[in-house]
């Protein structure tokens, strides 16, 4: 229903839509108990919608041009800190109201946050360059034969 609102340009219907939808998953997630024995796998799954039809609801806002309250509503859940692509949305809300000293914030925060990423990457690729067992080149293989 929110896809064919978000088609027809009816972003106030949409924004209903996204604001029940992000509503029911934070209740449903905070109402239910995890399973015995995978408790930290359904937690990460339950904050990951979460954030994800919060960003949803932030994206209609911005689509209604309501660009102050996006950008108070992902700075106030801390969203611009937790990923990428929020962060992206609340610069771009924060530009289109006007704010640009606090747009430059939350990019530099964004930029903080592209940097602990790689560097969280470069640490799983050298651990996986430890386990993966070395592999010999082919010429060498032909000239030892």
């Amino acid at each position: 229903m929110y896809r064919v609102c978000v088609l027809q340009h009816q972003y106030g219907s949409a924004l209903f839509w996204a604001s029940h939808l992000a509503s029911l998953t934070e209740s449903t997630c905070l109402s239910s108990s995890p399973p015995a024995g995978d408790t930290t796998a359904s937690s990460a799954e339950a904050s990951a919608t979460v954030h994800e039809d919060r960003l949803l609801m932030a994206e209609t806002l911005l689509l209604d041009g309501q660009f102050h309250r996006a950008a108070r509503m992902l700075k106030g859940w801390r969203l611009d800190r937790a990923s990428l692509r929020a962060c992206h949305l609340c610069a771009m809300a924060l530009m289109k109201a006007r704010e640009y000293e606090e747009a430059l914030e939350v990019l530099d925060n964004g930029a903080e946050l592209l940097e602990a990423m790689q560097k969280e990457l470069a640490e799983q690729e050298d651990e996986e360059e430890k386990t993966k067992p070395r592999q010999v080149p082919y010429y060498q293989i032909s000239l030892i034969s």
